[in-house]
C-alpha cells in the first residue's frame, strides 16, 4: 500500500516504524498512560486492543497553542506476532502485519 503519492506514481513502498510502549496488550490504553520521554508531549486519546485487531486514535495535546495534532499513524491495523528474531513472522499462512 503506498502512502504517499510519489509512492503510488512510482509503484514502490517503503517501510516506517513507530514504536510506542504500551502498559498492557489488551484493552483500552488512554493516550495519557503512555510513558513519553522527558520534554515531549503527551499523548492524548486513546489505542484499543482486541485479539489481533489494534485501533490507534492518539493525539498531541499541545497546551501551548491550545491544539490537538493527530498522529500520523492513527488508524486501524492487524497484529502479527514476532518471531525472536524481532520481526514479524510470516512463515504462519494468514499472518500479516496491515493497516486497514
Amino acid at each position: 500500500m503506498a502512502h504517499d503519492p510519489v509512492s503510488a506514481v512510482l509503484g514502490r513502498t517503503y517501510e516506517e516504524t513507530l514504536t510506542i510502549e504500551l502498559p498492557r496488550i489488551e484493552g483500552v490504553v488512554d493516550g495519557g498512560e503512555i510513558p513519553v520521554r522527558p520534554g515531549h508531549l503527551r499523548y492524548a486519546g486513546r489505542v484499543v486492543l482486541t485479539g489481533r485487531r489494534m485501533n490507534v486514535d492518539l493525539y498531541y495535546d499541545d497546551h501551548t497553542d491550545h491544539t490537538r495534532v493527530p498522529l500520523a499513524w492513527n488508524g486501524e491495523y492487524t497484529l502479527d506476532q514476532k518471531s525472536t528474531s524481532g520481526t514479524p513472522d510470516r512463515s504462519r499462512p494468514g499472518d500479516s502485519v496491515s493497516e486497514q
